[in-house]
């Protein structure tokens, strides 16, 4: 049993992650923004005070997953800000906290987004790939940078760029099949855009085995081998609904709806080849997007098991 503290514990990667973690009997603490009400929660921010610091002391592995939803509300000014601050002021409030308990901290896991290369749609990027361009690359950037600063508090720093992740109970996934239910689901643009994917039972296989293996370090990008463009993606989901899905959704309609944002999250192209988890042998439960609505859909009631995707192999 280890001990682990995570920040963003209520998100869709954070909330599954812990029950998965409690399953396993370790024992898990919530890192909080406010008031601590519950023994196991953590209230950090940067004036908090030492007796709530000192709860950090024989933690083995914090996860920072904590950061504003990027598809939360449209890219204004003041959304931006938000989404960059949520990040960079939560990595440096922990970043603060080991320093302050002068006790060194064995593992430190903290999220990242494969948005960091940016709209690289003529070639295959990995865990060495230069920084891309864009609003979501320089915050990846910020992001790390600030983690980074634990360097010296902490035997070991492991950054997961994070592709799309695939779920029923949240994330992109519901958003493009409700559409394709009622008959009128289509692919964005061209569709040509790769997608780089995971599915969350399988993002948190990623953590799990970082946890346990002291050999990795650094960056890992938390994708499939298998990346998809986006017709094809539409299509897959269409042949399991037994709709159609036979044309595409004009590029200047989701500017309209969704500004900036509608070309970070839906048109730009990334194919991420996850170098660092193929040289640790690590093994996809679902490797292709086939393998993954099987595992979402076959020989059960669409739509109705809500437990469908939660951590079941």
């Amino acid at each position: 049993m280890k001990q682990i503290a995570i920040a963003g514990s209520n998100g869709l990667i954070g909330s599954a992650l812990s029950s998965y973690l409690i399953q396993q009997k370790h024992s898990v603490k919530r890192i909080v923004r406010f008031p601590s009400q519950h023994p196991d929660e953590i209230f950090l921010t940067p004036e908090s005070n030492s007796k709530e610091i000192e709860k950090l002391k024989g933690i083995h592995c914090i996860i920072n997953l904590a950061g504003e939803n990027i598809a939360n509300k449209r890219w204004t000014a003041k959304q931006k800000k938000i989404i960059l601050e949520s990040r960079v002021q939560t990595a440096r409030t922990i970043v603060k906290a080991m320093q302050t308990i002068n006790e060194p901290l064995p593992l430190l896991i903290s999220a990242s987004a494969i948005g960091y290369y940016g709209h690289r749609p003529n070639e295959v990027v990995d865990e060495f790939s230069p920084k891309g361009n864009g609003f979501l690359a320089d915050v990846c950037e910020a992001w790390e940078n600030e983690i980074r600063k634990a360097e010296n508090k902490v035997s070991r720093i492991v950054i997961v760029r994070i592709g799309v992740v695939f779920s029923l109970k949240g994330g992109a996934l519901p958003k493009l099949i409700k559409p394709i239910q009622y008959g009128i689901g289509g692919w964005f643009g061209e569709g040509k855009q790769v997608w780089s994917w995971i599915t969350l039972n399988d993002l948190i296989q990623v953590i799990q085995t970082i946890m346990e293996n002291d050999k990795i370090q650094g960056v890992v990008n938390a994708v499939t081998p298998y990346p998809i463009t986006n017709q094809a993606l539409v299509k897959e989901i269409a042949s399991v609904f037994h709709r159609p899905a036979i044309f595409s959704i004009p590029k200047f309609i989701m500017k309209i709806m969704l500004g900036e944002m509608a070309d970070a999250l839906l048109f730009d192209s990334c194919n991420v080849k996850p170098k660092r988890l193929l040289e640790h042998q690590f093994q996809w439960h679902h490797p292709t997007i086939s393998d993954a609505m099987k595992f979402f859909f076959e020989n059960r009631e669409i739509g109705k098991d809500k437990s469908m995707d939660v951590y079941s192999f």
